[in-house]
């Protein structure tokens, strides 16, 4: 909840306190998601991500088990360095160690723990098993919020 005051949206006590932990990351993650293979060339993302409007993508490797993520700075870190990219790939790119995720079963309040620890904008989702991490969506901040504001909206007092 201190990610939603953050960003302007204060929770107060009770009901409202409680709507976060009656919605699971399911409910609302993005399925339908940009993604890269550990292989992909830099430049294929370069032209991938262009127009798309995350900034953040996951990377899986061939039995789609999440292997890292390339944040929109990451690109433009090694764009503004200089040198070639004509060998680097997905896998040369991003972040690879400490892969902040949730699961489809957690709920919003338990994700917004997990946002806070590195103060990103979206997370991926996975299935967690014994070969690893297996991507199956993405969770934005954003859909969050308009989750809580749409569960706010639908709760009525007066209802009984």
């Amino acid at each position: 909840t201190w990610e939603l005051s953050k960003e302007g949206f204060v929770i107060g006590k009770g009901v409202e306190r409680n709507v976060l932990s009656s919605i699971k990351v399911q409910d609302v993650m993005m399925t339908d998601i940009i993604y890269f293979k550990d292989d992909t060339p830099f430049d294929e993302i370069r032209k991938s991500i262009e127009k798309k409007p995350h900034a953040y993508f996951p990377v899986v490797n061939d039995g789609g088990f999440l292997t890292g993520v390339i944040s929109l700075m990451d690109m433009k870190n090694i764009i503004f360095k200089g040198g070639s990219t004509q060998n680097l790939t997905a896998k040369d790119v991003g972040t690879r160690k400490n892969i902040i995720t949730v699961t489809p079963t957690e709920t919003l309040s338990e994700a917004m723990l997990d946002f806070g620890v590195k103060d990103v904008g979206d997370l991926p989702v996975v299935e967690r098993t014994h070969e690893g991490h297996r991507l199956v969506g993405l969770l934005r901040r954003s859909d969050i919020i308009i989750a809580y504001n749409k569960k706010m909206i639908d709760f009525n007092p007066q209802k009984n």
